[in-house]
């Protein structure tokens, strides 16, 4: 089913959940620019990878799907064209051991683009919660940080069962930052896109990178986690660049309560 947040959309659904990594609902102009309206557990680089294989395709098509495999998933691509010109694309992905229904998902697609896709406004699309299909949540993650590099602490979550590292989780970030920063010095002031990998805290492993001058830290289970956690960090990375970088992050003033809605997405991928 398909649930607008204020109107209720039936289609003719499978009788089964979906199983699925991950979708992405799209549009894209008849000169092959691309506006995502609707992305959950699909990293944003492998979408342009497959729109940029198969854009020639989908432009000169009037509807049709592409089966593919990309990073060791399978990939599934339908789309048809939309009034407003252009097209209406929707992507899914599994892992590469689970294959994917095309016959449930051409019934989802369909009833999507009937109902949705084809004379929607795209205000109303990411509106969209689909509940048909289950993106697994990884489990291990026990903390999750992005601050600037002097400390500056932008969002945090925790478990809430440690509260020792909620309680110190300013001196936590003023660690992590004076780390980086002697770290720099030892490499005689370079500054790549850092990547900390698997600083041993017991039970617990530490990892930190950076991405556009923004810290991201986590730590997480040894003996928790689940095949899919590396994949949904990334994917939430993307997401918290995608989302404050430009706005907030370049021309930061000191508010940091945009920040406080990251926790959905948060939650959206991850059992904390």
């Amino acid at each position: 089913m398909i649930i607008q947040e204020e109107n209720y959309h039936d289609i003719q659904e499978p009788s089964k959940d979906l199983q699925l990594q991950g979708v992405c609902i799209l549009e894209m102009s008849n000169l092959g620019g691309i506006e995502v309206l609707f992305q959950k557990g699909i990293d944003t680089l492998q979408i342009q990878k497959l729109i940029n294989q198969y854009k020639s395709k989908i432009i000169n098509n009037e509807e049709g799907t592409i089966t593919d495999n990309i990073d060791n998933l399978n990939a599934y691509l339908v789309y048809c064209d939309a009034d407003t010109a252009g097209k209406i694309i929707a992507i899914f992905i599994s892992k590469e051991e689970n294959k994917l229904d095309y016959t449930k998902l051409d019934l989802l697609t369909e009833g999507l683009f009937k109902k949705l896709g084809i004379s929607i406004t795209n205000l109303v699309i990411r509106k969209l919660r689909i509940n048909t299909i289950k993106i697994p949540r990884a489990k291990g993650l026990v903390g999750f940080l992005a601050l600037d590099k002097t400390g500056l602490l932008y969002f945090s979550k925790v478990k809430k069962n440690r509260k020792k590292i909620s309680k110190n989780i300013f001196q936590i970030a003023g660690f992590i930052s004076a780390l980086l920063i002697y770290s720099k010095d030892l490499i005689s002031g370079e500054d790549p896109e850092v990547r900390l990998e698997d600083i041993n805290l017991g039970s617990h492993h530490f990892y930190v990178n950076i991405k556009k001058n923004v810290i991201f830290a986590y730590f997480i289970e040894k003996h928790n986690v689940t095949d899919n956690f590396e994949e949904n960090i990334q994917i939430v990375v993307g997401k918290f660049i995608d989302k404050y970088y430009n706005p907030y992050i370049t021309n930061f003033k000191g508010d940091l309560s945009p920040f406080h809605s990251f926790e959905e997405v948060i939650d959206q991928y991850f059992e904390i």
